[in-house]
């Protein structure tokens, strides 16, 4: 008769195993095996019963003939390897509970720190900003998912835009570095990994973060699958599909603009390159102190109306490059000196060269981009409106000179030429200020005392330790 107090079949060894291979973040597999389970077992060794005639029995070590049969058995690797996997992803959610519990105890709207915070980086405009506080809001409120799901008006992603050397990234990746206590966080190495479903970390994923995207690159279907959340068929290879309820949340850095137009994608500029260093320690701790001072989270929706409503009517870099080609093919060939020549045109022809021989439509995106654009250009004086007697169509007239000032301007948008002023503290503060009203419903019935905001704790700027819970 022979008896085993511990082998590899049973839960307690087995159990040692695991949570060695988690605590010492070792990977486990037939190259490995060996050495571990002879690390895991050394000071409770697998001993075998074998009982004589007699009842007596004899004990014997075979915790190193059971680590052999770990490189030989691939169903027992497996199995490990599966319990590794859950055991880490217990132990993250439960810091992650305990550190999105501490964040909501030290968390307070302030206004005054906010501004201070968010001005520490190189953002330049007013939508710019208020883009950034509302992703934000929506990544502390994903943390426990209290965003609504399938609600397609809530969610945004953001897209840093700018030259190179400008903050885009480390702004990035400050955010990133607190989000790492709250959820799952991915670097991207191409933004195309979207347009797979086998890349599974990426839809599971909290929060991701592209860098150096080409935006062309960007599938606008699975883009804005990702942004709205909701259920996502997901496959791993050579297996079966299944569904997903995805509820992740983007950041997309380029040095190009983008040209999806959406109102669930905003785009953050960043301005010149920056000419004073400021170290990554003191930038987190100033992202940190922002997520800890902003406004109460039922301001979301309010804050979302303004935001969307931007991104519909901004400039889409499809106008810009589509009349862009159509007057380059007009003022081509002209020489500088024929300052009298003047074009005359409107959108059909436009639509007419864009479409060019074998195309029998031109997408509604462009077409809207196009007649967007030409508005704000006559506003800025690069071309002059005017419409025919008993005619609604706009037409159009550009000179030589108004030519050679809409190339100037088209040319240095994201370059260093471009003209970015940003913002002052007051105009960023008079622009989130209106956020910061208490409501109604949380003022006591009889006040009749101004609410006054009281500065956030000292403690927004630590992270809440993991060795604490």
């Amino acid at each position: 008769m022979t008896k085993y107090i511990q082998n590899k079949l049973c839960a307690e060894p087995e159990t040692r195993i695991v949570t060695y291979c988690v605590d010492h973040n070792l990977e486990f597999n037939r190259v490995t095996a060996l050495k571990i389970v002879l690390e895991a077992c050394n000071d409770k060794p697998i001993i075998k019963i074998d009982y004589d005639s007699s009842g007596f029995p004899h004990y014997q070590d075979i915790t190193k003939d059971v680590a052999w049969e770990y490189t030989r058995d691939k169903n027992s690797i497996e199995c490990v390897q599966e319990k590794i996997e859950y055991l880490k992803r217990s132990r993250a959610e439960k810091l992650f509970k305990a550190n999105i519990e501490s964040d909501k105890k030290s968390a307070k709207p302030d206004l005054e720190q906010l501004v201070e915070a968010l001005y520490s980086f190189n953002i330049v405009d007013e939508q710019s900003y208020l883009a950034v506080v509302y992703f934000l809001m929506q990544l502390k409120a994903t943390r426990n998912a209290e965003m609504p799901k399938n609600r397609k008006s809530q969610r945004i992603a953001l897209f840093l835009s700018g030259v190179q050397g400008n903050g885009k990234t480390t702004f990035a990746e400050t955010i990133m570095e607190i989000e790492k206590n709250y959820g799952i966080t991915n670097y991207v190495n191409d933004a195309e990994a979207f347009n797979s479903r086998f890349e599974e970390n990426l839809w599971k994923a909290h929060l991701n973060f592209c860098d150096e995207v080409i935006p062309s690159a960007i599938t606008r279907s699975k883009l804005l699958r990702a942004v709205d959340g909701g259920q996502y068929q997901l496959e791993r290879k050579n297996q079966t599909p299944y569904n997903w309820n995805v509820n992740t949340n983007l950041i997309f850095a380029s040095n190009d603009n983008i040209s999806l137009k959406q109102r669930r994608v905003a785009v953050v500029k960043f301005g010149a390159p920056c000419t004073m260093a400021v170290s990554f320690e003191v930038l987190t701790e100033c992202m940190q102190k922002a997520m800890r001072c902003l406004p109460d989270f039922r301001w979301h929706q309010s804050m979302y109306h303004n935001i969307s409503r931007t991104n519909q009517i901004r400039l889409n870099p499809l106008g810009v490059e589509s009349i862009s080609k159509f007057l380059g093919s007009k003022f081509g060939c002209y020489a500088p000196d024929s300052a009298n020549k003047t074009i005359k045109f409107n959108t059909s022809q436009i639509f007419d060269m864009l479409k060019g021989p074998g195309r029998e439509y031109l997408k509604t995106e462009r077409k809207e981009a196009i007649r967007n654009a030409l508005n704000e250009f006559s506003a800025k004086g690069f071309v002059t409106e005017f419409k025919y007697k008993n005619s609604t169509t706009k037409q159009y007239t550009i000179d030589l000179q108004q030519y050679y000032k809409f190339r100037e301007w088209a040319d240095s948008i994201n370059t260093l030429d471009e003209k970015n002023i940003k913002i002052t503290k007051q105009q960023l503060k008079d622009l989130l200020a209106p956020y910061f009203v208490p409501f109604a419903s949380d003022e006591p019935q009889n006040a009749t005392a101004e609410v006054i905001l009281l500065p956030a704790p000292s403690s927004l700027l630590a992270l809440p330790s993991p060795d604490t819970f």
